[in-house]
C-alpha cells in the first residue's frame, strides 16, 4: 500500500502534469501545441500571426507590466477584416459579406476578375464569394488558381471593373485572405480599403453571369519578350509557393539558362533562405514571395543583397531601356530611398521623383508615365507594354540582363 507522502507526491505530480496540459495553446501558426511561456512571449514580440487569433486575448500568466502593455495595444489592434484563420475568425460568409461590399464600390454591373491561391481553404470561400458579387449584379470573370500578377493583369486586360483574389500571400496553411483589386489592375489605397470594409453590402434585382477568364496563359506569354536575348546563366530560385515555382519552370523551359527551383517553409527566415540559395550555386540567386511581387537577391556566400543595391541594378535597367527617347524617364522612389538612388539613376540618363511608400502610389506613378516604381520592402512596379506590372519575374529578368551585360 502507497503510505500517505507517496499518495500525496503522486496527487501533487497528477495535478501539475495536467496543469502543464492545461497551459499547451493550440496556435493556429504552429504545427503542435505551444506552451503559455511561448504564446506570451508571441505576443510581447508582435508576432504577426497574433493578429485575430483567438488566443490573443488570453493573458493568464504575464506579468503585469506586460499585461498592461498588451492590454493597451489590443484596444489599438483589430483582427485584420480582410481575412483570418479560417473557420475561426474568417469564413466564407465574412467573405461573402465583404464581396457585396467591394461590389457597392464599383460601377453597377461591372465585371470582377475573381481568382484564388494554391492552397486548398480557400476552395470554399470562391462559391460564397462568387454568389454574392453576382447577387449584386456584377458579371464574375473566373480566372481560378493565380498569382497576383496575373490577377491584376487580367483586370486590366479585360476591362473589369476589379478583382478579387483569394490569398494570404506568405502566411501558413489555415490562413485565408481577401484581396480587393482597383480597376486596372491597381492595388487599392488604405482609405479605399476602409470605404470597402464600411461600405452598406450591395444587392441587385438583376443576377450576374459568370464565365471563364482565359488571362493567365496572356500574361505568362507577355513576359516571354523580357528573356529572349539572355545569355545562358545559372539560376536559382526558392519560395514557399509551389505555384510560384512551376511558373518560373515553364518561363524558362524553353531557354538556355539552368534554373533550380527550391521549396521553402513560409516561416522561413532570410537566413535559412540564403542556406538553401548558397548550396544550390548560380549566378542569380533569388528568393520570391508567394504571391511573385516582392523578391530578395542574394550573394555567393547566401547574404541577403541590400534591396536599395537591386533597386539601383533596376532603375539602371529601366531607364537604359527607354535612353533613347525624346523625354528624360523619370524612376519613382519610395522618399526613403530617393537620395540613395538619385545620383545612379543620373549616372544612366533619367531623373528619380519622389512618392510615398504605397504599392498604390507606386502604381499610379508608373501609370502616369515614371518606367520604374520602387518601394522599400521588395516592392516594383514595372513599366510594360501593357501597363503597370509589380511582378518578381521582371525583376529576375533585369537582374539577368545586368549580369550578363
Amino acid at each position: 500500500m502507497l503510505s500517505l507522502a507517496c499518495f500525496s507526491q503522486l496527487l501533487m505530480g497528477l495535478t501539475l502534469h495536467a496543469r502543464r496540459i492545461d497551459d499547451l495553446l493550440r496556435c493556429p501558426s504552429a504545427a503542435a501545441p505551444i506552451s503559455r511561456g511561448t504564446h506570451l512571449a508571441r505576443l510581447a514580440s508582435g508576432w504577426r500571426e497574433c493578429v485575430g487569433c483567438p488566443h490573443a486575448v488570453d493573458l493568464d500568466g504575464a506579468a503585469p507590466t506586460l499585461r498592461r502593455r498588451l492590454e493597451r495595444r489590443s484596444h489599438r489592434e483589430r483582427p485584420d477584416p480582410f481575412g483570418g484563420v479560417a473557420g475561426a475568425d474568417f469564413t466564407p460568409d465574412d467573405a461573402a459579406t465583404l464581396a457585396a461590399r467591394f461590389a457597392a464600390t464599383l460601377p453597377p454591373r461591372g465585371s470582377v476578375v475573381l481568382a484564388r491561391d494554391e492552397r486548398t481553404t480557400h476552395a470554399p470561400f470562391v462559391l460564397a464569394v462568387a454568389s454574392a458579387l453576382r447577387n449584386a449584379g456584377c458579371d464574375v470573370l473566373h480566372l481560378g488558381e493565380a498569382l497576383e500578377p496575373a490577377v491584376r493583369f487580367a483586370v486590366r486586360s479585360t476591362g473589369a471593373a476589379g478583382g478579387v483574389w483569394l490569398a494570404a500571400p506568405d502566411h501558413p496553411a489555415g490562413r485565408v485572405g481577401f484581396v480587393p483589386i482597383g480597376a486596372g489592375g491597381r492595388p487599392l489605397r488604405d482609405a479605399e480599403r476602409t470605404a470597402v470594409a464600411n461600405a452598406e453590402p450591395r444587392v441587385d434585382r438583376l443576377l450576374g453571369a459568370e464565365r471563364s477568364c482565359g488571362a493567365k496563359a496572356e500574361h505568362e506569354a507577355s513576359l516571354w519578350p523580357a528573356f529572349r536575348t539572355l545569355t545562358a546563366l545559372r539560376i536559382s530560385v526558392a519560395s514557399p509557393s509551389g505555384a510560384v515555382r512551376s511558373r518560373f519552370e515553364r518561363l524558362f523551359a524553353a531557354l538556355p539558362d539552368d534554373l533550380r527551383t527550391l521549396a521553402l517553409p513560409f516561416d522561413s527566415p532570410s537566413e535559412g533562405n540564403g542556406e538553401a540559395l548558397r548550396e544550390s550555386g548560380g549566378d542569380i540567386r533569388l528568393s520570391v514571395d508567394s504571391s511573385s511581387v516582392r523578391c530578395r537577391a542574394y550573394d555567393g556566400a547566401g547574404a541577403p543583397i541590400p534591396w536599395a543595391e537591386t533597386a539601383r541594378t533596376l532603375a539602371a535597367d529601366s531607364v537604359r531601356g527607354v535612353s533613347k527617347k525624346p523625354n528624360v524617364p523619370t524612376v519613382a522612389v519610395a522618399a526613403e530611398m530617393a537620395d540613395d538612388l538619385r545620383l545612379k539613376i543620373a549616372a544612366v540618363g533619367g531623373r528619380v521623383v519622389e512618392t510615398t511608400d504605397d504599392p498604390a502610389a507606386l502604381w499610379s506613378a508608373v501609370d502616369e508615365g515614371s518606367v520604374l516604381a520602387l518601394g522599400t520592402d521588395g516592392f516594383a512596379a514595372f513599366a510594360t507594354p501593357r501597363g503597370p506590372a509589380a511582378d518578381a519575374a521582371l525583376a529576375l529578368a533585369a537582374l539577368l540582363r545586368a549580369y550578363s551585360g
